[in-house]
């Protein structure tokens, strides 16, 4: 059984019946490979309820962000937003405090989908540092407009995020974008 979230407008609700669609069809399947997902499946869908149900922008971050270090075991997990300045789009973290791929979040952004890669090359004290392990950015979208994204980093684990880990970032930020709408 294969699941397919894929990030849209309708977001939560969407992605909460697609959820339980492939629960039933694991559960009729007995296909091993998907364990793992369906693990996590309670967790998930309560993830979601949670960040469709937060009363502000800076609680959806936030319990997007939560449900993110829980599900995806992330060393830096946080929300990169984008913000207009002078006629300019600018990304930064909502924190401040985390550096991240400027490059990593345009080629998310750009392709308006999950982006994973093993090394990640940050901005520190006008030098540019790579760091290997992990790294994912998943666009969160509201009237499909890409707004902020979702980024992961562990940077002593390569290879951390495969299809299952994309599965659950796709669908916790179309909840989150559900409930920015």
């Amino acid at each position: 059984a294969a699941l397919n979230i894929v990030p849209t407008t309708t977001g939560a609700a969407e992605a909460i019946a697609q959820l339980r669609e492939f629960r039933q069809r694991v559960q009729h399947s007995g296909q091993r490979e998907s364990l793992s997902l369906f693990d996590r499946f309670d967790t998930l869908l309560e993830a979601g309820r949670q960040i469709v149900s937060a009363n502000s922008i800076e609680a959806i971050y936030a319990t997007t962000t939560a449900a993110t270090e829980r599900l995806l075991r992330g060393r830096r997990t946080f929300i990169v937003e984008r913000i207009e300045h002078d006629g300019q789009r600018h990304w930064r973290s909502c924190d401040q405090q985390n550096l991240f791929d400027a490059s990593l979040v345009q080629q998310a952004c750009e392709s308006n989908r999950t982006i994973v890669v093993g090394r990640e090359q940050i901005q520190q004290s006008d030098q540019t540092v790579e760091r290997h392990g992990t790294f994912l950015c998943c666009p969160i979208t509201v009237h499909q407009q890409v707004t902020a994204c979702l980024y992961v980093a562990n940077d002593f684990l390569s290879g951390l995020f495969g299809k299952n880990e994309v599965r659950i970032a796709d669908y916790l930020a179309s909840a989150a974008g559900g409930a920015l709408e």
